[in-house]
């Protein structure tokens, strides 16, 4: 995923009339390595930059809601002094 601001670059070069073609030539006349046309046609496409780009990517951590936090405190209390691995609790 692009940073934000290559997101609103993106939409800023689409306003000031440049094609999907004229983005890619655009930043290889600075010296930088263009996005993908997967990518500039995605972002290009787009009326809005979303505020949180990666939200919908983020997930709920089953881990993170009881039984399962309780659970592992204890376990990471009680083992405290033992050399153990994470993926293990």
């Amino acid at each position: 995923m692009l940073a934000k601001t290559k997101m609103q670059e993106i939409q800023d070069l689409k306003l000031q009339g440049y094609t999907k073609a004229d983005i890619i030539r655009y930043y290889e006349a600075r010296g930088e390595k263009p996005p993908s046309r997967p990518t500039i046609n995605k972002y290009y496409n787009m009326d809005v930059i979303p505020d949180n780009p990666g939200a919908r990517l983020a997930k709920e951590k089953s881990f993170d809601t009881e039984p399962f936090r309780s659970a592992i405190i204890m376990i990471l209390e009680t083992n405290s002094s033992r050399n153990f691995c994470m993926s293990s609790v």
